[in-house]
């Protein structure tokens, strides 16, 4: 019997994708009072989605980078302030920043992935070279900021894959992920067993992998120079930007954090503050 409505399940597939009206689309054929279309971002923006009130302030660091080479590793929607603030801090300070994306975004958007402020598109960032490009050279570090859909792709990748795990077996390499971006440790099996910290959404995905899960800002691992960050929020992005700047100056990348910052706990993704 369940075979029988299977069979006919797909014959009546088949003939509704061959009839004119399949070329309606889904919402078009709901009632009014069940959806209806995002106007612009003003509306959106009205509604709350771009709510989340992130610290996007850029921290005060003095010493040079002239000379270090970091790789931002993001795909569509990628959360905006954990690209720029740590990308304004190293430019500041003279290094190399590079922005690599999956080559067939740059393929469809002409070589720009966009950002996401909370919950919608923000801005436009240029994709430097792909993936695939960026394996073709060496990078002082590597960071994957969060943004739950960029994450996902971008933990999928086959060449961000081969970046991640060359970043975390290269002496001298660091790799730094935050937020949901610590997810990428799973697929490339650099999680169980670590001590990290990432988006508490997340949580449960990282500690199911073997991960030891911190609540902290963030989590760093001496032996192997990888750095995880916990989110966009309070002064995380400011701790984690500090703590890879330190790192690439050849300094201890905790030792001048503020304890007290680096151990409160995330205030959760739904307060407005």
């Amino acid at each position: 019997m369940l075979g029988t409505l299977v069979l006919v399940g797909v014959a009546a597939l088949a003939a509704t994708a061959a009839s004119p009206a399949a070329a309606q689309l889904a919402d078009d054929m709901l009632p009014p009072s069940f959806v209806r279309r995002i106007k612009d971002f003003a509306e959106a923006d009205a509604k709350g989605l771009l709510g989340m009130k992130y610290n996007e302030t850029v921290p005060r660091f003095d010493d040079s980078l002239v000379g270090k080479r970091v790789l931002f590793a993001v795909a569509h929607c990628f959360e905006h302030p954990e690209l720029t603030v740590a990308a304004a801090t190293f430019l500041r300070a003279g290094a190399n920043v590079t922005v690599a994306a999956p080559g067939w975004i740059i393929g469809e958007t002409g070589g720009v992935v966009a950002s996401c402020h909370y919950a919608r598109a923000f801005s436009w960032f240029t994709a430097h070279m792909s993936f695939e490009q960026a394996l073709e050279h060496s990078w002082d570090a590597v960071v994957v900021p969060g943004g739950q859909w960029s994450s996902g792709v971008v933990r999928s990748d086959p060449h961000a894959q081969q970046i991640f795990r060359r970043q975390v077996s290269t002496q001298g390499a660091l790799m730094a992920p935050v937020c949901s971006g610590s997810t990428v440790l799973i697929d490339i099996g650099e999680s169980s067993g670590r001590k990290l910290t990432g988006s508490p959404a997340n949580r449960v995905d990282l500690i199911n992998s073997g991960a030891l899960y911190q609540d902290e800002a963030v989590v760093y691992n001496d032996a192997d120079q990888v750095l995880t960050g916990r989110s966009p929020q309070n002064h995380d992005t400011q701790l984690f930007t500090l703590a890879i700047a330190a790192w690439l100056a050849g300094r201890p990348p905790l030792a001048a954090l503020p304890a007290a910052h680096v151990r409160a706990p995330h205030p959760g993704y739904y307060r407005l503050a």
